[in-house]
Protein backbone atom coordinates (compact mmCIF):
# COMPACT_ATOMS: atom_id res chain seq x y z
CA UNK A 1 0.00 0.00 0.00
CA UNK A 2 3.03 2.18 0.28
CA UNK A 3 2.43 5.53 -1.98
CA UNK A 4 -0.88 5.05 -2.46
CA UNK A 5 -3.01 8.37 -1.43
CA UNK A 6 -6.76 7.82 -0.98
CA UNK A 7 -8.50 11.18 -2.29
CA UNK A 8 -12.00 11.76 -3.22
CA UNK A 9 -12.97 11.93 -6.79
CA UNK A 10 -12.45 14.04 -9.05
CA UNK A 11 -13.59 14.33 -13.09
CA UNK A 12 -10.04 13.60 -13.80
CA UNK A 13 -10.05 10.05 -12.44
CA UNK A 14 -13.88 8.93 -14.20
CA UNK A 15 -12.58 7.44 -17.24
CA UNK A 16 -9.81 5.46 -15.15
CA UNK A 17 -12.20 4.16 -12.71
CA UNK A 18 -14.53 3.32 -15.74
CA UNK A 19 -12.18 1.26 -17.54
CA UNK A 20 -11.53 -0.56 -13.87
CA UNK A 21 -15.37 -1.25 -13.41
CA UNK A 22 -15.89 -2.19 -17.02
CA UNK A 23 -12.79 -4.64 -16.88
CA UNK A 24 -13.72 -6.26 -13.90
CA UNK A 25 -16.43 -8.28 -12.16
CA UNK A 26 -19.06 -8.41 -11.19
CA UNK A 27 -19.53 -5.45 -13.64
CA UNK A 28 -18.78 -7.95 -16.81
CA UNK A 29 -21.46 -10.31 -16.24
CA UNK A 30 -23.59 -7.74 -15.22
CA UNK A 31 -23.49 -6.09 -18.67
CA UNK A 32 -21.30 -2.47 -17.36
CA UNK A 33 -20.29 -0.97 -20.88
CA UNK A 34 -17.38 1.81 -20.46
CA UNK A 35 -20.21 4.15 -20.96
CA UNK A 36 -22.54 3.32 -18.24
CA UNK A 37 -19.47 2.61 -15.81
CA UNK A 38 -18.30 6.48 -16.96
CA UNK A 39 -22.31 7.65 -16.44
CA UNK A 40 -22.18 6.14 -12.96
CA UNK A 41 -19.20 8.12 -12.14
CA UNK A 42 -19.83 11.45 -13.60
CA UNK A 43 -23.15 10.62 -10.97
CA UNK A 44 -20.96 10.56 -8.13
CA UNK A 45 -19.29 13.32 -8.31
CA UNK A 46 -21.26 16.00 -6.78
CA UNK A 47 -22.26 13.33 -3.96
CA UNK A 48 -18.87 13.44 -2.20
CA UNK A 49 -19.19 9.22 -1.69
CA UNK A 50 -16.47 8.48 -4.28
CA UNK A 51 -13.08 7.73 -3.43
CA UNK A 52 -10.17 6.82 -5.63
CA UNK A 53 -6.97 5.26 -4.50
CA UNK A 54 -3.72 6.45 -7.00
CA UNK A 55 -0.33 5.42 -7.19
CA UNK A 56 2.00 8.41 -8.97
CA UNK A 57 -1.28 9.78 -10.11
CA UNK A 58 -3.08 6.66 -12.00
CA UNK A 59 -6.11 5.31 -10.37
CA UNK A 60 -5.45 1.55 -8.88
CA UNK A 61 -8.76 1.41 -7.11
CA UNK A 62 -12.13 3.10 -6.15
CA UNK A 63 -15.10 2.79 -3.72
CA UNK A 64 -18.49 4.26 -3.55
CA UNK A 65 -20.41 4.52 -0.08
CA UNK A 66 -22.95 6.15 1.68
CA UNK A 67 -22.04 6.74 5.67
CA UNK A 68 -25.67 8.12 6.52
CA UNK A 69 -27.87 6.82 3.96
CA UNK A 70 -28.13 3.42 2.01
CA UNK A 71 -29.59 1.05 4.62
CA UNK A 72 -32.75 1.70 7.32
CA UNK A 73 -30.15 0.51 10.31
CA UNK A 74 -26.25 1.36 8.82
CA UNK A 75 -24.02 2.61 6.14
CA UNK A 76 -23.78 0.66 2.89
CA UNK A 77 -21.02 0.31 0.02
CA UNK A 78 -22.35 0.30 -2.82
CA UNK A 79 -19.11 -0.52 -5.19
CA UNK A 80 -15.80 -1.10 -4.90
CA UNK A 81 -12.73 -2.43 -7.33
CA UNK A 82 -9.18 -2.52 -8.11
CA UNK A 83 -7.13 -2.44 -11.55
CA UNK A 84 -6.28 -5.77 -12.02
CA UNK A 85 -2.21 -4.65 -12.03
CA UNK A 86 -2.72 -4.15 -8.57
CA UNK A 87 -4.99 -6.69 -6.81
CA UNK A 88 -3.48 -8.49 -3.79
CA UNK A 89 -1.01 -5.42 -2.81
CA UNK A 90 -4.06 -4.07 0.34
CA UNK A 91 -5.58 -1.76 -1.94
CA UNK A 92 -8.95 -3.34 -1.66
CA UNK A 93 -8.66 -3.33 2.15
CA UNK A 94 -7.58 0.16 2.79
CA UNK A 95 -10.42 1.59 0.65
CA UNK A 96 -12.85 -0.63 3.07
CA UNK A 97 -11.35 0.45 5.69
CA UNK A 98 -11.75 3.98 4.86
CA UNK A 99 -15.26 3.40 4.31
CA UNK A 100 -15.95 1.70 7.49
CA UNK A 101 -13.96 4.43 9.52
CA UNK A 102 -16.47 7.32 7.93
CA UNK A 103 -19.59 4.77 7.94
CA UNK A 104 -19.02 3.23 11.93
CA UNK A 105 -19.34 6.97 13.26
CA UNK A 106 -23.16 7.38 12.51
CA UNK A 107 -23.93 3.74 12.54
CA UNK A 108 -22.96 0.63 14.04
CA UNK A 109 -23.45 -1.49 10.60
CA UNK A 110 -21.83 -1.41 7.23
CA UNK A 111 -23.95 -3.45 4.75
CA UNK A 112 -23.01 -4.02 0.97
CA UNK A 113 -24.53 -6.55 -1.84
CA UNK A 114 -22.42 -9.03 -3.34
CA UNK A 115 -23.35 -11.07 -6.86
CA UNK A 116 -24.01 -14.70 -5.98
CA UNK A 117 -20.95 -15.50 -9.17
CA UNK A 118 -18.49 -13.32 -7.54
CA UNK A 119 -17.46 -15.63 -4.98
CA UNK A 120 -13.34 -13.70 -5.11
CA UNK A 121 -15.03 -10.52 -3.60
CA UNK A 122 -17.66 -12.92 -1.46
CA UNK A 123 -13.94 -14.52 -0.04
CA UNK A 124 -12.60 -10.78 0.51
CA UNK A 125 -15.27 -9.66 2.82
CA UNK A 126 -15.52 -12.69 4.73
CA UNK A 127 -12.04 -11.94 5.54
CA UNK A 128 -12.62 -8.67 6.45
CA UNK A 129 -15.17 -9.87 8.98
CA UNK A 130 -18.63 -9.46 7.19
CA UNK A 131 -21.18 -11.94 7.26
CA UNK A 132 -23.88 -13.19 5.25
CA UNK A 133 -27.03 -12.29 6.25
CA UNK A 134 -29.42 -12.70 3.66
CA UNK A 135 -30.28 -12.18 0.00
CA UNK A 136 -31.91 -10.42 -3.21
CA UNK A 137 -33.16 -12.94 -5.50
CA UNK A 138 -33.45 -11.54 -9.29
CA UNK A 139 -32.22 -8.12 -7.48
CA UNK A 140 -30.08 -6.84 -10.57
CA UNK A 141 -30.14 -10.03 -13.00
CA UNK A 142 -32.75 -12.85 -13.78
CA UNK A 143 -31.60 -15.82 -12.20
CA UNK A 144 -28.62 -14.56 -9.75
CA UNK A 145 -29.12 -13.82 -6.43
CA UNK A 146 -27.09 -10.61 -4.64
CA UNK A 147 -26.04 -11.89 -1.05
CA UNK A 148 -26.35 -9.02 1.56
CA UNK A 149 -23.72 -8.58 3.89
CA UNK A 150 -22.94 -6.54 6.99
CA UNK A 151 -20.54 -6.04 9.34
CA UNK A 152 -21.12 -5.00 12.49
CA UNK A 153 -20.03 -3.45 15.78
CA UNK A 154 -23.40 -4.21 17.55
CA UNK A 155 -27.05 -3.91 17.47
CA UNK A 156 -28.41 -0.20 16.30
CA UNK A 157 -30.35 1.53 19.28
CA UNK A 158 -30.23 4.70 17.71
CA UNK A 159 -30.20 6.83 14.45
CA UNK A 160 -27.40 8.64 12.85
CA UNK A 161 -26.04 11.98 14.05
CA UNK A 162 -26.06 14.56 11.88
Amino acid sequence: MKSTIISRLQSRHAGESADIMAESEPWITLGSTRQMARHFFKRHLSSGDCFVATKQKTVVGFIVFYPERGFPIGGYIKALGIHKQYRREGIGTALMRFAETRIFRHWPNVFLLVSDFNVQAQRFYRQLGYSKVGFIPDAVIRGHREWIYRKTKGPCGRYPSR
